[in-house]
């Protein structure tokens, strides 16, 4: 008995009927191949000439992830059944269907035909699902637990005995689950098609602050008043560590105490040790604002006294000072995605078929991490983590009609309108005015948040292709009215909450340079930012796109050399762009340097608004595809 395997294979085809470069992702690739968090679209990175785009982002302008060709991810064009799927303010990927409701996409990767216009980079088109002649469905369900993950290394609780940062395994839950529907309402006549996916995580956000003893030395910041008193500029920076760390002058980063408000200032105990340590000359025996004036040792001036300012409190008591101890360890993520969609197909005669599609898909997530302060992720604390709430609505219609056997034409429309909400962080302190100390940590409200636009996108294209002997022809017109409007007082606000920045310090000549961290407990930060103004200004955008095209085949020249297949096309795109301003004019940032010696009066505050122009952009495109094969 003898057993043999034969295996074939073949070079894959030339397609010389095209001079594109492009690759389709059919269903059968979509099903089988393994993807993480079922995010179909990075099946493109299949692609050796597509990546991952890592540029850092900022929280409400995401973008769509994907490089292409090289290309900023900004540039990739995504559409669903011919429709435009992009968000026109950031040009990041509107929610689309879900992985079950996809036929096909195709990614073209550069030399795409005059049809395709908007796009620097890639362009990627989505194909739906649709109803045949016979019932089908199925239903799915994915769930991860952290009882079958591995700890993150980053992971790590505060205990609230020691104050140790432990290893914990993280918290982590992701659960996906749909189902799909498709058959005849009347066969051969009317198809229909619903798909339906939901997303649920309960994760963790991982966070270095604190990793290294914040940079301090030791344990005990100071533990010897009469050094203090000897050596007063040192006592200050172990004072002021402190403060950063526990919000306390008098409870050093290991948890143990030493009396420096009394020893160094003459504080009373019962006024407490939850002050700035920076003292300042003062009318004695009088109080400024929040400032008690205290009497100092002998040898100072009659009338004069020394004055500290306590940490900030709220009208309800609460400290709004913000100690580095409390920040540290996982923070909770969460998101909430569905995924509707339902399609209507309708075949009316042997030359006219329509469809119409229809989805819905809301979202919430929270626990975002934020680079828009170019940190790195881990430096993030919860509190500086976004929110992002999304609800897209899209209803695509489109009408084939074959007009002859050489003529062809394709109506399109689509009414689609999309809320988004950029919030800060709903965890304790998400409120409160940003802190930046780079290098150590970064918490407080986003400085991009809060952001509430709704977009609403009217679509029209008609595409009609001739041909004529050797010659293709293919036109067509795309016109957008997209609107920008909120419901908000403000559509944008850019360090509305507030944006401090603290940095290394020098104290003298001689003593140690504060590093950030002790700069947060002194209190004198580097530089302040508040942004003030009007943002919600609504305009019109209405981009208007006409294209021609012309695919020839010049007749076969047989020679040695010779060009069995040849394409030439050529493609012009215009596209005139009429909008009026899109960032108000009336709003303003203003950065102001503080020092030690500068009053914080001294501020600069600058106006740039950026006024888009009305412009008209004409593509002119020549390409050629010339397989060359050796006559035989």
């Amino acid at each position: 008995m003898q057993q043999s395997v034969t295996v074939t294979t073949e070079a894959a085809p030339i397609e010389t009927s095209k001079t594109d470069v492009s690759q389709t992702v059919e269903q059968r690739r979509i099903d089988n191949l393994p993807i993480n968090g079922r995010s179909y679209i990075n099946f493109t990175l299949t692609n050796s000439q597509t990546t991952r785009d890592m540029a850092p982002t900022i929280g409400p302008a995401p973008n769509s992830g994907l490089s292409i060709g090289g290309a900023r991810a900004r540039g990739t064009a995504v559409s669903v059944d011919g429709a435009d799927a992009v968000d026109n303010s950031i040009n990041a990927i509107r929610s689309t269907l879900s992985q079950e409701g996809i036929q096909e996409f195709q990614l073209i990767l550069s030399n795409y035909n005059a049809e395709y216009g908007r796009a620097s980079g890639g362009v990627i088109n989505i194909v739906s699902k649709s109803g045949t002649n016979d019932f089908h469905g199925n239903a799915f369900g994915y769930f991860r637990n952290k009882a079958f993950q591995a700890r993150n290394p980053f992971s790590g609780q505060v205990d609230p005995l020691t104050g140790n940062l432990n290893p914990v395994k993280q918290a982590y839950t992701r659960t996906q689950s749909g189902l799909t529907f498709g058959g005849p309402v009347k066969k051969d006549k009317t198809f229909v098609f619903f798909s339906y996916e939901y997303t649920q995580r309960e994760e963790s956000g991982f966070t270095s602050i604190g990793r290294g003893n914040f940079g301090l030395n030791g344990g005990a910041s100071c533990s010897n008043p009469v050094a203090m008193q000897v050596e007063q500029a040192a006592a200050l920076t172990a004072a002021s560590s402190n403060v950063a760390v526990n919000a306390d002058m008098n409870k050093n980063i290991d948890g143990t105490t030493v009396p420096i408000s009394s020893a160094l200032f003459g504080i009373p105990t019962a006024l407490g040790s939850k002050f700035f340590p920076i003292p300042v000359p003062c009318p004695l025996g009088q109080q400024v604002n929040s400032v008690v004036c205290l009497p100092v040792g002998a040898g100072v001036p009659l009338g004069i006294g020394t004055g500290l300012v306590p940490l900030p409190v709220s009208s309800d008591g609460h400290f709004h000072y913000v100690a580095l101890n409390s920040i540290r360890g996982n923070y909770p993520a969460m998101e909430k995605t569905s995924l509707w969609s339902a399609r209507l197909d309708h075949h009316w005669d042997n030359r006219n078929n329509s469809f119409l599609r229809v989805g819905v898909s809301p979202s919430l997530v929270t626990g975002l991490p934020s680079t828009s302060q170019n940190q790195v992720f881990g430096q993030n604390s919860g509190s500086r983590a976004g929110l992002s709430q999304t609800r897209d609505l899209n209803f695509t219609f489109q009408h084939d009609t074959i007009v002859s056997d050489t003529a062809f034409n394709e109506f399109r429309m689509q009414v689609a309108r999309r809320g988004i909400h950029f919030g800060f962080s709903q965890l304790p302190g998400g409120d409160l005015i940003a802190v930046n100390i780079p290098g150590t940590g970064y918490f407080g409200r986003e400085p991009y948040s809060p952001v509430d636009r709704i977009e609403r996108r009217f679509e029209f294209t008609d595409n009609v292709s001739l041909v004529r002997g050797k010659h293709t022809f293919k036109m067509g017109v795309d016109l957008n009215l997209i609107q920008l409007r909120s419901k908000k007082q403000q559509i944008f606000q850019l360090d509305f909450g507030g944006d401090v920045n603290f940095g290394g310090i020098s104290i003298g000549a001689g003593v140690p340079s504060a590093t950030g961290v002790q700069a947060y407990g002194l209190g004198i930060p580097q530089s302040y930012i508040q942004g003030i103004g009007n943002s919600n200004s609504p305009f019109d955008n209405i981009p208007m796109g006409f294209f021609f095209q012309d695919n020839w085949r010049p007749p076969v020249m047989a020679r040695p050399l010779s060009a069995r297949a040849t394409v030439c096309s050529m493609t012009i795109r215009c596209w005139p762009l009429l909008s009026t301003p899109r960032l108000p004019t009336v709003a303003a940032r203003c950065s102001c340097f503080l020092s030690a010696t500068k009053h914080p009066l001294a501020a600069c505050c600058l106006r740039q608004p950026l006024p888009y122009a009305d412009r008209v952009w004409i593509h002119r495109r020549i390409s050629m595809a010339v397989p060359f094969s050796r006559a035989r």
